[in-house]
């Protein structure tokens, strides 16, 4: 996990290979407040094999879902947050990003940064 705070603090994470069903991919606890707008605008992701179909990883608060990530086959990320508005972080709060239920054996390599509002 790499946490840019120089500008604008993103939050980026690399998992090689295919992830293992309903396994946290990263977790993060934050050392400062921050703020990600609404759908995580302006966050980026790839992957090195598509999936052979739609890939659903989840975005948690603090081991509570708060949005989705969804990888098609042809590589496209979607950012999707459960609520309106922006997704606050406090001091000791954690991040995390889950794989679906369902193993996927074609993914690989997933790449995920998220850009903060703050």
């Amino acid at each position: 996990v790499y946490v840019d705070t120089t500008i604008r603090p993103t939050v980026a994470v690399f998992y090689p290979s295919q992830p293992p069903a309903s396994r946290f991919i990263m977790i993060y606890k934050f050392d400062r407040a921050i703020s990600f707008p609404d759908n995580f605008v302006g966050s980026q992701g790839s992957v090195v094999s598509n999936p052979t179909s739609s890939y659903v990883m989840t975005i948690s608060k603090n081991l509570i879902t708060i949005g989705t990530i969804t990888i098609n086959t042809s590589g496209v990320f979607t950012f999707v947050t459960s609520g309106t508005g922006p997704e606050t972080f406090a001091i000791g709060d954690r991040i995390g990003i889950a794989a679906p239920a369902s193993t996927d054996l074609t993914i690989s390599d997933i790449s995920v940064t998220l850009r903060s509002g703050t």
